[in-house]
């Protein structure tokens, strides 16, 4: 997996963005600055910065590692004290949301996301230098939080397109453009006043222009919530995905499944230092993809911690 991907994911956990909470913006302007340092540690066939030669289709995915800076910024407008708000957030992608709070109905958000990365024209070329072309997603998602309190539920469905597809040219079912969509609904569980558990479930559906990348999935969550004090909170996620892929893999001669698990800890300290617009983060993610066919086995770990400053 690229590592620019992984700490966009990041960025997304440790944001408000994902939740599109209005509780802490007042009426205006609101801007937010976040940075920090990241360590990663990963082992796939996709690492696109350096790993651009392979000799076997049947190897073990190379083990990389970084140490670096990350960052992000976020500005958003609210209309009034119950009215909507809008947000746009970079962080190496550009995400664009409107959300409102409807009550007892919970709150309501639609988000747009555009990113650009680059991926191989062809991955499983061997014994020579792999080329790049450009991949360029659009996610859109709707989401509705504390549906009377204790419901949530999103949708996002994400269209792909690449600039140059030397791998779908070569053979019409290994077409990487389509797009995918993820249900996801969960339940908020209070189980005392400091500690509530979050259990969901969720359908994943892979449609793309090549029946080999087509793929259903069934998706398994928990989140658990621990509130120490007004300014500490600590945020606990595992899930668990298994999917199927529509068509026999002719270069693998395999049909592929993949079983998917990630599991993040992340902690947050509003009032840093004794500053009321400053927090501190820190938080950890790992990831496991294991698939029958070997190629496709990946693994991850990502540490990272900074601040976060309010206007």
């Amino acid at each position: 997996m690229k590592f620019k991907l992984i700490v966009c994911i990041l960025l997304i956990i440790i944001s408000p963005v994902n939740g599109f909470s209005d509780d802490e913006l007042h009426n205006g302007f609101n801007f937010e600055i976040s940075a920090g340092i990241l360590y990663g540690n990963t082992e796939s066939n996709f690492n696109y910065d350096d790993d651009k030669l392979i000799n076997s289709i049947n190897q073990d995915g190379k083990n990389r590692e970084i140490l670096e800076p990350y960052g992000n910024f976020k500005v958003s407008y609210k209309f009034s004290e119950v009215g909507p708000f809008v947000l746009y957030e970079y962080e190496g992608s550009h995400s664009l949301a409107l959300g409102q709070n409807l009550g007892q109905f919970g709150d309501l958000s639609l988000a747009l996301k555009y990113e650009e990365e680059e991926i191989w024209k062809n991955p499983y070329i061997t014994g020579t230098n792999r080329g790049k072309t450009d991949l360029e997603t659009i996610s859109t998602t709707l989401q509705i939080e504390e549906f009377f309190e204790f419901i949530n539920f999103s949708v996002t469905d994400t269209e792909y397109k690449i600039k140059d597809d030397d791998l779908g040219k070569s053979n019409s079912d290994l077409k990487r453009e389509g797009r995918s969509t993820v249900f996801e609904i969960g339940v908020n569980i209070p189980l005392a006043p400091f500690y509530t558990i979050i259990p969901g479930f969720g359908y994943s559906k892979g449609d793309f222009d090549g029946d080999c990348y087509s793929y259903e999935g069934n998706i398994i969550k928990l989140d658990q919530m621990l509130i120490f004090s007004e300014r500490a909170m600590t945020i606990i996620s595992a899930s668990f995905e298994d999917r199927e892929y529509d068509k026999l893999h002719p270069t693998f001669n395999k049909l592929r499944k993949d079983n998917v698990y990630e599991g993040t800890i992340m902690f947050t300290l509003s009032e840093f230092m004794g500053y009321e617009n400053l927090s501190f983060f820190t938080l950890g993610m790992c990831t496991l993809n294991e698939s029958n066919i070997k190629f496709y086995d990946q693994n991850s770990l990502i540490i990272g911690t900074g601040i976060s400053f309010k206007i």
